[in-house]
């Protein structure tokens, strides 16, 4: 196989696994100022023992991105460089809350805001740099505002923002007690409605920004929509569906809600493919020295089994119900 076509896969499995993993721990911190005290405290107990390792698959996915595309990386870099510092700032002192929230007295309610202030921040500078990535990152030097605060980038940050809460909102009621389960089965339900709906609106207006495709491209954009108002759709009702029924499982709400993220995923990478910055870069112009890639990749295929592994593993050990009684948080 193409060697920069492994590469892109490889980035292309750390980015989606990180999406699910820290957007369903990003999305509880999201939905902080909806929790009481005492559902606050649960819902730390259940991302507590693995936020910090989700976490390693943003680092896993920058580096292989530094690696193997640099020209990319610098791009993204140099362009997007105010989301992408609020975007880290905000998981740092996100991270600062687990470790002193607990020591607080009167002080509680500032560290409850700062993880509300630092997931929100984070998951929209996200999707601000996803949007930004999408539009090419053409910088327009007569524009005053930069590309990041563009709307299609600031509609993909508010798409962004609602998936982890979406997913915040189901793993809580995988992992918690029936009261706040029963609380965050209504906002899934409608946190995964408007998703729905805003994922209508950010797909027909990325089709809008395309002044770089081919005929054959224009010709299949009609096709393009009208599957992915099916999958929208189709997915959006089996979800809710799912969530509402008594007789499924949260397991299988919360799965299916991950199954509806890959297919729109695996939608918008075909639709871009071969470009890795549309209209600007293919992933062979991108594409980093290849020896250097060959030698690289034999470390990729020792280390990412093993950070595999040590996920599952640390997710089986510390699965079920928390207790929030025990602790400090």
């Amino acid at each position: 196989m193409d060697l920069a076509v492994v590469w892109l896969l490889v980035i292309v499995f750390g980015i989606f696994v990180y999406a699910i993993l820290d957007g369903f721990d990003l999305g509880i911190g999201i939905l902080y100022p909806w929790l009481n005290k005492q559902e606050r405290m649960t819902a730390l107990h259940s991302i507590k023992h693995v936020w910090d390792g989700n976490e390693t698959w943003m680092v896993f996915a920058g580096v292989c991105l530094l690696v193997a595309f640099p020209k990319v990386y610098s791009q993204v870099l140099g362009t997007l460089y105010i989301p992408v510092f609020l975007m880290l700032f905000a998981l740092i002192f996100r991270g600062v809350v687990f470790e002193y929230r607990f020591k607080a007295d009167s002080s509680k309610v500032w560290w409850d805001f700062s993880f509300f202030a630092g997931s929100t921040i984070a998951a929209f500078s996200q999707g601000t740099i996803l949007g930004s990535v999408l539009l090419g990152l053409q910088v327009n030097n007569e524009q005053l505002t930069p590309l990041w605060l563009h709307p299609f980038s600031l509609a993909m940050g508010a798409l962004i923002t609602i998936a982890y809460c979406s997913l915040g909102s189901l793993w809580l009621q995988i992992n918690t007690e029936p009261m706040l389960e029963k609380k965050c089965n209504r906002i899934a339900n409608k946190m995964i409605g408007l998703f729905s709906l805003l994922s209508l609106i950010v797909v027909y207006s990325f089709f809008g920004n395309f002044s770089w495709t081919d005929t054959t491209f224009v010709l299949s954009v009609i096709s393009y929509k009208w599957m992915i108002l099916m999958v929208v759709g189709l997915f959006g009702f089996l979800t809710i569906k799912s969530n509402s029924s008594m007789q499924n499982s949260s397991k299988q709400a919360f799965l299916l809600f991950c199954s509806y993220l890959f297919i729109l995923y695996l939608g918008l990478l075909n639709l871009v493919f071969p470009y890795i910055i549309p209209g600007k870069l293919t992933i062979w112009q991108a594409m980093g020295n290849e020896n250097s890639l060959q030698f690289a990749l034999v470390g990729v295929a020792i280390l990412l089994p093993v950070v595999l592994a040590y996920t599952v593993y640390s997710y089986k050990v510390f699965s079920g119900k928390p207790d929030s009684s025990a602790g400090a948080y």
